[in-house]
């Protein structure tokens, strides 16, 4: 909980990253508090009224995705708004003639992205989903200590530059600091 709000005000990718974890590990928990407690929370170390707001964060979050019917797969409701508003501000960069550095992240990021999109099985995610799915099972492989290509580092050091740079404009637009 305490990441989470920080990586929100931080780092948007982050913050969408680590939110997917955290949906996948309530996953592998199956929904329930004590495998929760046990497997997850007993890691933190703090105090008894920390421990109860994260243990409450987290059973919050569980009965959102039960909620909304994303037990098995999917994202949270108010996280796949967070990647359309990256998508909406995406394009309206992309399109920006000011924004020349964006354009060309993007221009570098978008044959990688058509390639892992025609390797995925819902091929109509839009450009943002496609990076951010890309770099999430890239931390995957390497939490479970899988090899990962060269291609592969190269291909997850560009969509970092690319969506490092959204996730910058995503916060100037935040704080009122940018308009597009």
């Amino acid at each position: 909980m305490y990441v989470a709000n920080d990586l929100r005000k931080k780092n948007i990718i982050e913050y969408l990253l680590y939110m997917w974890q955290i949906e996948d590990l309530i996953r592998a928990c199956n929904f329930d508090i004590n495998e929760i407690k046990i497997k997850i929370l007993s890691r933190y170390n703090c105090n008894s009224d920390q421990y109860k707001e994260i243990q409450n964060w987290y059973e919050g979050i569980s009965e959102l995705m039960i909620s909304e019917k994303i037990q098995n797969t999917g994202h949270l409701s108010f996280l796949n708004n967070i990647v359309s508003e990256l998508n909406y501000i995406h394009l309206r960069l992309i399109n920006n003639p000011n924004e020349v550095s964006y354009a060309y992240n993007y221009k570098e990021a978008k044959p990688i992205i058509n390639e892992l999109r025609n390797k995925m099985s819902d091929n109509d995610k839009n450009d943002i989903e496609v990076c951010l799915n890309g770099l999430y099972g890239y931390l995957v492989l390497r939490l479970q200590k899988k090899d990962v290509t060269e291609a592969t580092k190269q291909a997850m050091v560009i969509f970092n530059k690319f969506l490092s740079q959204l996730a910058y404009f995503f916060h100037q637009i935040e704080e009122g600091k940018k308009k597009i």
